[in-house]
């Protein structure tokens, strides 16, 4: 009867290892789904922050155009006010 009783502790004990091995490996997948998805969101952010730089630059030609279109219509205006002395 104690052999019995020896058997199904060490029985007991190997799957307490192996349910703790069980959660452990559940814990690590839940930790890797949830890298998985904070990665998701980080490239999404990075699409947008590159969207968005993008967008900056192609205003910043704008705003580029639209000052040189100003300093010729300043320097036309200081030969028109030349011109009219």
């Amino acid at each position: 009867m104690m052999f019995c009783l020896i058997d199904a502790s060490i029985l007991l004990l190997y799957n307490d290892e192996k349910g703790d091995e069980v959660e452990n490996a559940k814990q690590e997948v839940r930790n890797v789904n949830s890298l998985v998805k904070c990665t998701n969101m980080l490239d999404k952010v990075n699409s947008k922050i590159a969207e968005q730089m993008f967008e900056c630059v192609e205003e910043q030609k704008i705003v580029t155009k639209l000052r040189d279109a100003l300093d010729a219509i300043q320097l036309e205006i200081t030969i028109l006010e030349i011109a009219a002395q």
